[in-house]
């Protein structure tokens, strides 16, 4: 009778407002959801690897039209939410050799037994570490730009590209650093998406054109 009086107690006792069971459950379900991501993660990293091998292959339902749209949608949508600019996803995707890389990830990830959502987050993750390495890039280009600026001639030459579509340089060194902004430009447009002027808009610090 006293051990089951002292169960009893243990059971009901108060644990920041939750009875034992309850705090138990909530620490193995935390223990449980950390467990499953990890391993997601590890696979995640796993399938990257393969890719970047040259191996993999698209999932199952690639040739279901329906389902491939919406897993497109969702995972443009949840990447977009992560701070990748759309311009850059829709850019970057428009490569054959892009989107089959995306594919056979997501392929690798149903093998590995992951489920339609895992494969959209494993299919996210992909895209924001891809931009987190291009980003990078667009922000060394966008630095050069701004140090190249700095020169009231550069300066002057870009703002009539950008106003009037011309440019008016005679000076050999200015035009060597002109060719410097307008190859650093042509960079970030191959990443972002974004037309050269836009991108010299904004290093300027001018109105986008029209």
């Amino acid at each position: 009778m006293l051990l089951l009086l002292v169960i009893a107690l243990i059971l009901a006792w108060p644990t920041s407002g939750l009875s034992l069971i309850a705090y138990l459950a909530l620490v193995s379900g935390r223990a449980y959801f950390s467990t499953k991501i990890r391993k997601r993660r590890a696979n995640t990293l796993s399938a990257i690897g393969e890719v970047q091998a040259g191996k993999g292959h698209p999932p199952s339902w690639v040739n279901d039209s329906t389902q491939s749209s919406a897993f497109i949608g969702a995972t443009i949508s949840e990447a977009t939410r992560k701070g990748v600019p759309k311009s850059f996803i829709t850019s970057h995707f428009k490569s054959a050799e892009n989107k089959a890389a995306l594919l056979c990830l997501v392929g690798l990830m149903e093998d590995k037994g992951s489920s339609i959502r895992e494969q959209g987050i494993a299919a996210t993750d992909f895209i924001c570490e891809i931009w987190k390495i291009q980003s990078n890039i667009v922000a060394t280009r966008m630095r050069e730009l701004g140090e190249l600026l700095t020169d009231a001639r550069v300066h002057y030459e870009i703002s009539s590209l950008i106003e009037y579509g011309t440019m008016f340089h005679g000076d050999e060194e200015v035009a060597g650093m002109l060719d410097q902004c307008l190859e650093a430009a042509e960079e970030v447009r191959a990443i972002t998406g974004q037309d050269p002027r836009e991108v010299l808009s904004v290093a300027i610090g001018r109105p986008q054109p029209a």
